[in-house]
């Protein structure tokens, strides 16, 4: 029960069960040997828990203002949060989304990767947005006055706007259309 500061308890050796507490500032507790689950708490402000160890689940809090979970090995899916300023979080590894909030006052989110799918706001006045991969379409949002978005790639359109009076569009690629306005009073339109 006592020594020097050390407390443990063995519920039951070959299903092993056993709880340390009070070793320079470390407390763990595992619960069942062969499907491995244990925690950790406070081992200089480190703290995590591995609740099924084939099926790996853990989670860490608390280390230097880290903290972290991961809910699945295999299918990975973790949460970062509080690490200077940095937080993310990844749902499904294979088919991978995720969030980061708050770094540096960037904050994006990829909600699928094989059809990608992102958008990242507040960066210095920049933000954007591309909601599909392979018909790739954005936006990108108060750049230092710029402003643009493409709908598709393939079948090119985009519009300018308000980048030194400069604003234009193109509407169609291969029936080449587009308008320039505002630009010290010239407005043109040309239709190709």
């Amino acid at each position: 029960m006592d020594y020097h500061g050390l407390s443990w308890a063995i519920m039951d050796y070959q299903g092993l069960s056993w709880t340390v507490k009070g070793y320079r500032g470390l407390s763990w507790t595992i619960m069942n040997y062969h499907e491995l689950s244990w925690a950790i708490m406070d081992y200089h402000w480190l703290s995590w828990a591995i609740v099924d160890y084939h099926g790996l689940s853990r989670a860490i809090i608390g280390y230097r203002g880290l903290s972290w979970a991961i809910m699945d090995c295999y299918g990975l899916s973790w949460t970062i949060v509080g690490y200077r300023g940095l937080s993310w979080a990844i749902m499904d590894y294979y088919g991978l989304s995720w969030t980061i909030m708050g770094y540096r006052r960037l904050v994006w989110a990829i909600v699928d990767y094989y059809g990608l799918s992102w958008t990242i706001m507040g960066y210095r006045g920049l933000s954007w947005a591309i909601m599909d991969y392979h018909g790739l379409s954005w936006t990108i949002m108060n750049y230092h006055g710029l402003s643009w978005a493409i709908m598709d790639y393939h079948e090119l359109s985009w519009a300018i706007m308000d980048y030194h009076w400069l604003s234009w569009a193109i509407v169609d690629y291969h029936g080449l259309s587009w308008t320039i306005m505002g630009y010290h009073g010239l407005s043109l339109t040309i239709n190709y």
